[in-house]
């Protein structure tokens, strides 16, 4: 079974290196597509789409931003197994905060450009205290493209899914600070965790896929 995995904001396939899964699967880390002027959820996710090779058996595995893209691929393709971690499954459960700061259009008013200066604050939201974690969370949004990463925050902002599939399974931290956990619903919750738990506590998180994935 081929794994395609889909990083967050300001984060990479760097993010994942922690992991330890099943080996019989084969790991794809999907590069974002170029956006287009006027690019939407929609379009994003079916051009997301023609990255994988869905004439084999083959499961999604989304972090933060790259979930809710795979809860968007689940509407266009059929993976065997839809895994977020550190994400939402729908628009109800994205804070009221964020749901405010997208109605009022806020994030039109934060320069491309000045997303990368955030870095310390992104430290805080992930949760990220050693040195090393820092570093990786750092190198992933310096080799971000920041007007994707704005586009990115405006459509978390404003995503309007309302339901949730069926064959979501996530996981999620009882630390979180950017989707705080009384909001989600979690198949699995990990004490402790915070946004970038991926990292901070990756044999854990390892575990549970391994289980849900079959080892």
């Amino acid at each position: 079974m081929t794994l395609y995995f889909l990083s967050g904001l300001g984060a990479d396939e760097r993010v994942f290196q922690r992991l330890h899964l099943p080996e019989a699967t084969k790991i794809c880390h999907i590069k974002w597509p170029k956006l287009e002027p006027g690019e939407s959820m929609n379009s994003f996710t079916a051009k997301v789409a023609t990255y994988i090779d869905d004439s084999r058996d083959f499961s999604v595995i989304g972090l933060s931003f790259g979930g809710m893209v795979a809860v968007e691929l689940t509407r266009l393709l059929k993976p065997r197994h839809t895994i977020l971690i550190s994400s939402v499954s729908c628009s109800s459960e994205i804070p009221p905060m964020l749901k405010r700061s997208g109605r009022l259009h806020l994030d039109k008013l934060l320069p491309a450009r000045a997303i990368p200066v955030l870095f310390p604050l992104a430290n805080w939201f992930g949760g990220i205290t050693s040195p090393e974690d820092r570093k990786i969370l750092k190198a992933g949004i310096r080799d971000s493209d920041p007007h994707y990463m704005k586009w990115a925050i405006h459509e978390v902002l404003n995503w309007q899914r309302k339901d949730r599939p069926d064959n979501i399974f996530h996981i999620h931290g009882d630390a979180d600070r950017t989707f705080p956990i009384e909001y989600v619903k979690a198949d699995r919750v990990i004490h402790g965790g915070g946004h970038f738990m991926i990292l901070t506590h990756a044999d854990e998180v390892s575990s549970i896929l391994r289980q849900q994935l079959g080892d």
